[in-house]
């Protein structure tokens, strides 16, 4: 186990004069308050979180808690935990208004705290709490943590889930007191381990069992590979017989308890249709073929690591070279097993997601925190390590364009989809992380890695900050459904048909009820000659609809356009709402796009 450098000692550990229960709390406020700054500005999102909240929204109109559907189409691609975790949320916090977001979100910004909590207490048990301290707060300041945390979505939740299990396995076969003051503690992490992989099962299906599985078989193949004896790593620093200290029988039994009623109940409700669709479906379809569009080489997850994981992308460079170089070395086949654990966590999922046909940006989340927790203690270990000029070199490009993109983003994109122009935060913001990181670079030219990674840390935090408060919520030109329901007010959401405009969050927005129409004549023929009714129509269809309205004998009124830019497809986007004679009036917008 790494020691403390001399001259410091705990207590200079961020919150280490606090209890384990202050610290942990003091925790889950710090990152709360790096994540819930966008929970209320962000719009509705296209399409997966859109999908998720309507999905959730028609669970609590219907109480039907077993089919998840969205409109009268069976959405059998996830299980029920984050509907369920979200359907709690919204009846808790905002049940007269169903539509507000936020509410959605909240179960994502518990999960990425209850990830965070458990990098500390890992990185506390594999190394020391100032190592646990610092990776907690590299992977909650990332990038793609903390827009995870902002979005009604699976992957917060189910990150904090496998960092929980990871952090119970750990405590199993990487023991740190005697056996004989052990026995009451390992049936609590045995407990822990199975009731997290049982919650992670119900929050995203096969996801968390296929990690757990490979960190299980990376820790015992690579002691057979290697030929690891008790020189290498004796039988108290890593379980020798992961059956006995794993007690899967008990586990077996747990999750058969725990998880047979839910999938009785909804094998019946569904007739079988769920297990199908969910695991033939979306699951296997994933590894097998792309997806919506969703594809990438093999890599595509490591070119993007630098990006979503930002706080450590000048440290990157310096951690490979440290490898490459410590690949002779005795030890190096032999590592530790605080090591050991986090590589067979973190390498062998990669290579899966690597392989997969499908590819999102998120999918590698749950593996982040041992990548975190991997950096830590590497700075922790080696804070000055002197290395050539040339990785020092990357460092700083990859800071440095990493840096400038994002301060460009602050300017460039309300130029590009705000009907407004940057005002003097966008610049100021982007001429901060500018000098940030100068001083990033700076600190990486002169071996001060730890200093480096704090910088890098803080410039993401802030630079997601202004990005998910200030820059995306202003780009308005974007927000078309959340324009849409504004011009509609109060109008009945029964009465509303749409064509050649189909995202998601039209549908939770406007209503459940909306109806979708494959061209103009079937419009005009839903429409009817009485009823009141709205038609909201992409401009490229709006002179079709116009001439199928004049051939019955229908009579439209234009009441508004909207402009703007659908980034679902990737196309400028002009909707026409139409409303007939006789309807009732619908509220003009106050502005006119």
């Amino acid at each position: 186990m790494a020691n403390l450098p001399a001259g410091r000692d705990l207590a200079s550990v961020p919150g280490e004069r606090l209890g384990p229960i202050s610290q942990g709390f003091l925790l889950a406020l710090i990152i709360c308050a790096l994540s819930l700054p966008g929970l209320w500005q962000m719009p509705t999102l296209d399409r997966d979180e859109a999908r998720f909240a309507q999905a959730t929204k028609q669970m609590l109109e219907t109480g039907d808690a077993l089919r998840i559907r969205f409109q009268d189409k069976e959405r059998n691609r996830k299980p029920h935990g984050i509907h369920w975790l979200q359907a709690i949320s919204v009846r808790v916090l905002s049940a007269d208004q169903p539509t507000n977001i936020w509410a959605y979100r909240v179960p994502s910004v518990l999960g990425l705290a209850l990830a965070v909590f458990g990098v500390w207490a890992l990185g506390g048990h594999l190394a020391d709490r100032e190592t646990g301290w610092r990776a907690a707060l590299l992977f909650g300041a990332s990038p793609v943590a903390m827009a995870e945390a902002t979005i009604a979505k699976t992957d917060a939740m189910l990150t904090g889930l496998v960092v929980i299990m990871m952090l119970a396995l750990a405590k199993c076969v990487i023991p740190r007191a005697p056996p004989i003051h052990r026995r009451r503690g390992d049936l609590f992490w045995v407990l822990t381990f199975w009731l997290a992989l049982t919650a992670a099962i119900l929050i995203k299906g096969p996801i968390a069992p296929m990690i757990a599985a490979l960190t299980v078989i990376g820790l015992v193949g690579w002691r057979r590979i290697i030929g690891a004896g008790e020189k290498a790593l004796p039988p108290r620093a890593l379980q020798p017989t992961l059956k006995k200290t794993l007690k899967p029988g008990l586990g077996c039994a747990l999750m058969i308890v725990l998880l047979g009623p839910w999938a009785m109940a909804t094998h019946r409700a569904t007739q079988g249709r769920f297990f199908t669709d969910a695991l033939g479906g979306d699951f296997l379809g994933k590894v097998a073929q792309v997806q919506e569009l969703h594809g990438g080489p093999p890599g595509y997850h490591l070119a993007l690591l630098p990006l979503l994981f930002w706080p450590v992308a000048g440290v990157l460079p310096w951690l490979i070279h440290r490898v490459i170089t410590a690949r002779g070395s005795p030890g190096f086949w032999q590592p530790s097993p605080p090591i050991l654990f986090l590589c067979a966590w973190l390498i062998p999922a990669w290579i899966v997601f690597e392989g997969t046909s499908t590819k999102l940006p998120h999918y590698t989340l749950p593996l982040y925190p041992a990548l975190a927790l991997l950096a830590a203690m590497a700075l922790r270990t080696a804070p000055g390590a002197a290395s050539p000029r040339w990785v020092r070199g990357l460092g700083i490009i990859l800071l440095a364009g990493i840096c400038v993109g994002v301060g460009a983003a602050f300017i460039l994109l309300p130029l590009r989809f705000s009907d407004a122009s940057p005002g003097p935060t966008a610049y100021g913001a982007a001429l901060l992380i500018v000098a940030l990181s100068g001083l990033a670079a700076h600190a990486n030219w002169r071996h001060q890695l730890i200093r480096m990674a704090g910088i890098t840390a803080f410039t993401s935090w802030f630079a997601c900050t202004m990005l998910l408060t200030t820059t995306l919520p202003g780009l308005d030109r974007l927000a078309l459904s959340q324009k849409l329901a504004q011009a509609l007010g109060g109008y009945p959401a029964e009465a509303i048909f749409l064509l050649g405009y189909e995202e998601p969050s039209a549908v939770f927005l406007l209503g459940t009820q909306i109806s979708f129409a494959p061209d103009a004549v079937t419009l005009i023929t839903d429409l009817g000659p009485t009823d009141p009714a709205i038609a909201i129509v992409a401009f490229p269809e709006a002179p079709a609809v116009e001439r199928a309205a004049k051939d019955a004998g229908l009579h439209l009124t234009r009441v508004a356009n909207i402009d703007g830019f659908n980034y679902s497809i990737g196309t400028p986007t002009n909707l026409v709402i139409y409303r007939r004679d006789g309807d009732i009036a619908v509220p003009r917008p106050s502005t006119r796009n």
